[in-house]
């Protein structure tokens, strides 16, 4: 927990217009400050410029648009015993189950954007492309951190709940709307087999070894997702072939919606 938030208990009780800024390059669990400070500012140490970043950032000057590294839990039971090294247990945004205080890739911005539909689904021998329209529906040129994630809901190998696979920070001016596409190499979708010692993607016969890499696939920036109160606009099926090598999947393509 953050040592020093019965602080803010006190600065926020005289001035509501409060605005807690963490210096920090680990997560905190700031549950209490979450529920009731206006605006919260995460940075990391930033050597004798960070003054200056804060108040760009502040006063409006800077847009920003980072996002966390790491998943904020709420609170320090929810994480394995600090000598447990497997993160299959429950460590890293791709095995975490349960709700968390801010998930791997959060952030906002002053800028609002919503993700209005996939555009295309497309695919040569080494890559899938998919381009989604983003929207900047504010009143404020703003970037946003567009992110591609996979999951592998049949795999018959133990597999991640979901991995980050692409990703693209782009300028969006207020009201504008652009397309971005975003870029899988097919070999990241397969899995590291021990055994034969190279990527699995399929058997010699040239079947599937594991539908695991045959995946979903969520668009949108999680932003997006902590506000988001309909639920996530599911595209239909699209037949993408040759998903890794020779292999045939029917991946479900989805995206968020504000």
């Amino acid at each position: 927990m953050l040592p020093d938030e019965d602080l803010v208990k006190l600065v926020l009780k005289a001035n509501p217009n409060t605005i807690l800024v963490l210096v920090s390059s680990f997560p905190y669990t700031i549950n209490w400050s979450q529920e009731h400070v206006p605006a919260i500012v995460h940075i990391t140490h930033c050597s004798q410029e960070q003054g200056n970043g804060l108040a760009d950032v502040l006063f409006g000057k800077v847009n920003p648009a980072g996002r966390t590294v790491q998943t904020w839990v709420k609170d320090i039971t929810d994480l394995p015993d600090m000598m447990d090294y497997d993160i299959r247990n429950g460590r890293t945004y791709m095995y975490h189950q349960g709700p968390v205080l801010y998930p791997f890739g959060y952030g906002l911005s002053y800028s609002d954007f919503t993700y209005e539909k996939i555009e295309s689904v497309k695919q040569d021998k080494k890559n899938i492309r998919v381009t989604v329209s983003v929207k900047n529906t504010s009143g404020r040129d703003g970037e946003e951190v567009v992110q591609l994630y996979a999951s592998y809901p049949d795999s018959k190998v133990e597999r991640p709940s979901k991995q980050l696979r692409a990703f693209k920070r782009i300028p969006i001016k207020a009201g504008e709307t652009r397309k971005v596409t975003l870029t899988v190499p097919k070999e990241e979708l397969g899995y590291w087999n021990e055994g034969k010692q190279d990527v699995r993607c399929r058997t010699r016969n040239g079947e599937a070894a594991d539908r695991g890499f045959v995946g979903r696939y969520t668009v949108g920036g999680k932003d997006q997702a902590i506000r988001m109160k309909k639920p996530s606009l599911n595209i239909p099926t699209i037949k993408i072939s040759e998903l890794c090598h020779n292999n045939v999947a029917n991946p479900l393509i989805t995206y968020l919606q504000a």
